[in-house]
């Protein structure tokens, strides 16, 4: 009987083994079509979305190329080509603006699509290739506790977000969002170098990495894995930012350095000050603060209150994650100035995209899709109008 036994069991192990087989080509079927469609949904906006700014263009004498390049552009399309510059007496005295306040991966990314392109083109592109790997990046990270409809709609929030018209320009947010989702989805498979890695990056991308880094102390500290690791990864993880601060500190010879940049820039910390100050102007429908953007970012900021506290009131939601989108959005709401660009600056907010992507999935067939041709009608017009109308910064 045993032997018969132990003769059935190996005449099964090539069926169990080719079940096994079909389930991986599947799952790697089933995980590269999501793929295609999350890199086809960013695709898709974002050509509607410049064939919009196309036409607002014809009657004026700018082309798409100089307002894809224009604002940001200019300072990171120059740091490409020039490198960093900073004059002391200038930028701590009379508020002259330096471009040391713009980390370095981003420059780096344009110098290196630019040498077949041009650097105005080749910054378009690292931003179009960021977006792309951006969407491939969100939908394996929101698959898991999204499905692939929730994952797709999370896609889809990002690229209509209000300001994602940065995610067609020369600006920062495509390449920094990579990161970010790039380490969420290795803190949520708990593979910890490569979230370090990728929390790196983000720290020589934009200051608010920070948040990212901070998501995976949380992280690490609920890991698994021994003390020695952990204060491995988080040292590499914090390399990115420490390093990006650390120049600014040199280039300025003062360890405040950062805060001596932003200072040029009329921006810093102020708790949110300005911004509840902005908020209450447009409240009481008071000139000149109650401008679109500045209605825009009032409702945006509004929004993302309501998603934070859904977000930690659904247990499910690991806690690294409520960690990052809560610390972001404090850090973008406690900056100085530039209330207009608030939405922007959450751009990068994953987590908190999830609840209304995971309310949407849910819902029938006839109001999602109503609800997806109001969002992409309403974005497309909104983006179009920041980059072809509107003057000031995104």
């Amino acid at each position: 009987m045993q032997m018969f036994g132990l003769c059935s069991g190996t005449s099964r192990l090539p069926r169990l083994v080719f079940v096994a087989q079909v389930e991986v080509v599947v799952t790697a079927r089933g995980s590269r079509a999501l793929l295609a469609k999350a890199t086809g949904i960013f695709v898709a906006t974002r050509v509607v979305l410049l064939a919009t700014v196309s036409v607002l263009l014809r009657s004026g004498h700018r082309t798409l190329l100089q307002v894809l390049t224009r604002l940001d552009g200019v300072w990171y399309i120059g740091i490409a080509r020039n490198g960093y510059r900073y004059t002391p007496h200038l930028t701590a005295a009379t508020h002259v603006k330096s471009n040391a306040a713009f980390f370095s991966l981003y420059p780096a990314t344009i110098r290196l699509f630019a040498w077949p392109l041009g650097y105005q083109v080749g910054a378009l592109m690292a931003t179009f290739v960021a977006g792309c790997v951006a969407s491939s990046l969100i939908a394996s990270w929101a698959a898991s506790t999204l499905g692939i409809r929730g994952s797709l709609a999370t896609v889809a929030m990002w690229a209509l977000w209000p300001s994602s018209a940065v995610l067609s320009m020369a600006y920062s947010e495509a390449l920094f969002t990579a990161t970010v989702a790039g380490c969420l989805l290795a803190m949520q498979r708990g593979r910890w170098g490569w979230a370090a890695f990728a929390c790196a990056l983000a720290g020589l991308t934009r200051p608010s990495a920070a948040a990212l880094v901070l998501a995976l102390a949380v992280g690490l500290w609920q890991a698994s894995i021994s003390r020695r690791e952990k204060f491995l990864w988080l040292v590499a993880g914090g390399s990115g930012l420490a390093a990006s601060l650390a120049y600014i500190s040199i280039l300025t010879g003062r360890l405040t350095g950062w805060l001596v940049i932003e200072q040029g820039w009329n921006s810093g910390l102020d708790f949110g000050v300005s911004a509840l100050n902005r908020m209450l102007q447009v409240f009481r429908l008071k000139n000149p603060a109650h401008i679109p953007p500045d209605v825009v970012a009032t409702v945006v900021v509004i929004a993302v209150v309501v998603f934070l506290v859904l977000l930690w009131r659904d247990r499910s939601t690991p806690l690294r994650e409520r960690v990052f989108a809560t610390a972001l959005f404090a850090m973008v709401f406690a900056g100085a100035n530039y209330f207009h660009c608030k939405p922007r600056f959450l751009l990068p907010n994953l987590p908190v995209f999830t609840v209304p992507a995971r309310w949407w999935s849910g819902q029938n067939a006839i109001l999602r899709w109503s609800l997806v041709a109001v969002a992409v009608v309403a974005s497309t017009g909104w983006n179009a109008y920041l980059i072809a109308v509107w003057p000031l910064s995104i």
